[in-house]
C-alpha cells in the first residue's frame, strides 16, 4: 500500500487593495504579516513596512493565473488583504 503525504502550499495569495492585483507571498514570510497586524491593531496610522512577493499574471496558454517568479517586488503590508 502506498503512503500519501500532504503537500503544503509554498505561497499564500493576497489581494493588493490599492492596485487590485493578486500577490503570492512565501509561507515563510506570512509570520511577518501576522506580526505586523498584531502590532498595529487598532491604530489609525499604520506603518509602511514592506514585504517581498510575486504578482499573479494571466497565462494565455493555460487561460489561468500563474505566479510571475521572474519579477520579485516589494509591497506594503497595509495594502495586502488575504485572498479567500
Amino acid at each position: 500500500m502506498t503512503v500519501l503525504r500532504t503537500i503544503k502550499p509554498q505561497h499564500v495569495i493576497y489581494e493588493h487593495v490599492e492596485l487590485n492585483i493578486l500577490v503570492a507571498i512565501s509561507v515563510d514570510l506570512t509570520d511577518l504579516i501576522k506580526k505586523y497586524w498584531k502590532e498595529n491593531k487598532g491604530k489609525s496610522v499604520l506603518n509602511s513596512d514592506k514585504i517581498s512577493g510575486f504578482r499573479m499574471i494571466h497565462d494565455e496558454n493555460q487561460d489561468s493565473l500563474k505566479i510571475d517568479f521572474d519579477n520579485q517586488e516589494e509591497f506594503e503590508i497595509k495594502q495586502l488583504k488575504k485572498y479567500t
